[in-house]
């Protein structure tokens, strides 16, 4: 008998059988879930209770402390050292403080402590990855979604409504700007198959309902470039949108265009007051391209504090983003608050102070 094996080699056959599988299920429990059913968040300024959904819509960015609840059993046999939160894919641990709870473990977030953590207009990935000491890994992240752009009135939001959604539908908008208000806005309602069904009749699009589900879906990463264009101006103007929104919208998320003399003269031919385009202008002039590694001045900082009322979280993001190139003398801090700059804003420029002499 040709395929017979020898008794003796049996045993070890079934040895490395089950060795196999034992080593399988120790990679396979080393492997962090999607959110975890242990871990919920809190944010107790805005009052949103203790929750697992994985988006969570609030009506200002302004807020200082997120909670992160990990929930027993699971909880118990976590060691503290072995808990990593993330806030937009930077380590936050230096801004985190975790303490026993009633139901497990908190972890407290303080957005305020450091900059660099606040919030910013749009989405917000709040995460945590923690291993027990058996090496099972618990992970979850969530989505804190603020209003930017459009959506944004003073410190409320103004997220879209299902009876909105649909008269916009209704009225044949395009299906790519249904994406991109949905995605910087969100909805005030329950996505469900009958709302998806609903839409799906007045013509929604697969992409859309995506976007209602999850707007911070990475296929949905395209809409969430918050520069406005050039066509979205020209459009919101030839649609009578009010112009202090226009501005609102350009303020808040900056400008991807240039303000040349011809197309200074297609603003003015849609109705753009002289302000507007002083806007425009002054937000295309603080536009730096990703790769540009132009770092500000201090007078390009009081030449945007003083320009058109440019929102000092836009400077704070450009600061942020590229630098400084000068040190802070006591002169240098003086100009600056004369010149509008706030507590928050004068920390950001301190650090990328800081940054630059590290340099030098």
């Amino acid at each position: 008998m040709l395929n017979a094996r020898p008794p003796a080699v049996r045993p070890v056959i079934l040895l490395m059988v089950i060795g196999g599988v034992l080593i399988g299920a120790r990679s396979v429990r080393g492997v962090p879930t999607e959110n975890s059913p242990s871990v919920q968040i809190e944010v107790p300024e805005a009052k949103i209770t203790a929750t697992d959904q994985p988006t969570v819509y609030l009506e200002s960015a302004d807020v200082q402390v997120v909670l992160l609840h990990i929930l027993s059993p699971d909880a118990d046999n976590l060691d503290y050292g072995q808990i990593f939160p993330t806030v937009n894919g930077a380590a936050a641990s230096r801004i985190s403080e975790t303490r026993p709870g009633i139901n497990g473990k908190v972890l407290r977030l303080n957005l305020h402590l450091r900059p660099g953590f606040e919030l910013l207009p749009g989405n917000n990935a709040i995460a945590v990855k923690a291993t027990e000491t058996n090496g099972r890994v618990i992970a979850a992240s969530f989505n804190l979604h603020t209003p930017a752009g459009p959506c944004r009135r003073g410190s409320r939001a103004k997220i879209i409504e299902f009876t909105a959604l649909s008269e916009l539908l209704h009225a044949g908008v395009t299906m790519d700007r249904l994406i991109q208000l949905v995605v910087a806005c969100g909805v005030s309602f329950l996505p469900s198959p009958d709302t998806d069904e609903k839409l799906r009749d007045l013509g929604a699009e697969p992409k859309l309902l995506v976007a209602i589900h999850n707007p911070a879906a990475p296929e949905l990463r395209s809409y969430q470039s918050s520069a406005v264009k050039l066509d979205d101006v020209l459009s919101l103007l030839q649609s009578q949108v009010p112009e202090a929104n226009i501005i609102a919208n350009i303020e808040d998320n900056g400008v991807d265009f240039q303000v040349s003399p011809e197309v200074e003269e297609k603003l003015r031919s849609a109705g753009a007051t002289q302000k507007l385009i002083e806007s425009a202008r002054y937000m295309a002039g603080a536009r730096l391209s990703p790769g540009d590694s132009q770092a500000l001045s201090v007078s390009q900082i009081l030449h945007l504090l003083q320009g058109s009322d440019v929102s000092k979280d836009r400077i704070f993001i450009l600061i942020q983003q590229h630098g400084v190139n000068f040190q802070l003398d006591r002169a240098a801090e003086d100009r600056l608050r004369a010149g509008g700059a706030n507590e928050k804003l004068m920390r950001a420029i301190r650090d990328a102070c800081d940054r630059y002499s590290s340099a030098q």
